[in-house]
């Protein structure tokens, strides 16, 4: 593989985990779950879905 090719997978995977990512939270917001995450600091969070997916969405990352 060339330095293209490579380039190239890097961005279909990225593009891919994003958008599972987002399939995710939608199927938990539907379903009225949590997510668990952590903050800068490495602490545990315990949020709902919908809440995740709204700041995902506003562009705030997970």
């Amino acid at each position: 593989m060339d330095e293209r090719e490579v380039t190239e997978l890097r961005e279909t995977l990225a593009i891919g985990l994003k958008k599972c990512f987002e399939d995710m939270l939608e199927r938990k917001a539907l379903l009225g779950q949590s997510i668990v995450t952590c903050d800068a600091d490495g602490n545990t969070l315990v949020i709902p879905a919908k809440q995740a997916l709204a700041e995902y969405r506003a562009g705030k990352l997970y």
